[in-house]
């Protein structure tokens, strides 16, 4: 049943990382490839160390999903790469108190709702989700903050690992934190 729904996943993520594509380019006005380089189902409590450790400088744009798809889902990047790629975004903007932050909450916002809707797609359920929010910290008080809040139900989490070429960012992991296991239809 795993490989069915890591197949499912696959096929979820090329389908959202395609829409990305295409509104991170037209967002930016210039050509942005979002490309998957793999996805793996892991226990909760492996995550820190299989991203880089529990100490890793981290920022995330989290948010809660709802509907046929219940949990978290998290954009995360280390610390230095979201400060580059947020500069790049608002490049020739003029400055505005916390615009580095908005555009880094885009980025995530964007990216989290086409692979939600690349899930939900595949799933055939109908998936939303709230408002991001941005973390920033530790990799493991990030995920250690958000895996409570579900840690009673869930049972393994996937982890999309991403690249950007376009706006140079090399690392990026999108983390699907279900609160119950999801099954392939």
């Amino acid at each position: 049943m795993r490989e069915d729904m890591l197949e499912l996943l696959r096929r979820a993520g090329y389908e959202g990382a395609l829409g990305a594509t295409n509104a991170l380019s037209n967002m930016l006005g210039r050509k942005v490839y979002v490309n998957v380089l793999g996805l793996l189902a892991l226990l909760p409590e492996d995550i820190p160390e299989i991203l880089g450790g529990r100490e890793k400088h981290v920022a995330c744009v989290l948010s809660r999903l709802h509907g046929g798809y219940e949990g978290f889902t998290a954009f995360i990047c280390p610390l230095r790469y979201a400060v580059k790629i947020s500069l790049r975004i608002i490049e020739g903007l003029p400055p505005v108190e916390d615009i580095q932050e908005d555009a880094f909450r885009e980025l995530g916002n964007i990216v989290i709702g086409n692979f939600i809707s690349g899930i939900a797609n595949n799933i055939g359920v109908k998936i939303t989700y709230d408002e991001p929010v941005i973390l920033i910290d530790t990799l493991g008080a990030v995920l250690d903050s958000v895996i409570a809040l579900v840690s009673d139900e869930c049972e393994v989490c996937y982890v999309y690992y991403l690249s950007f070429e376009g706006i140079d960012l090399k690392k990026a992991k999108l983390i699907l934190i279900p609160k119950v296991v999801l099954h392939a239809p």
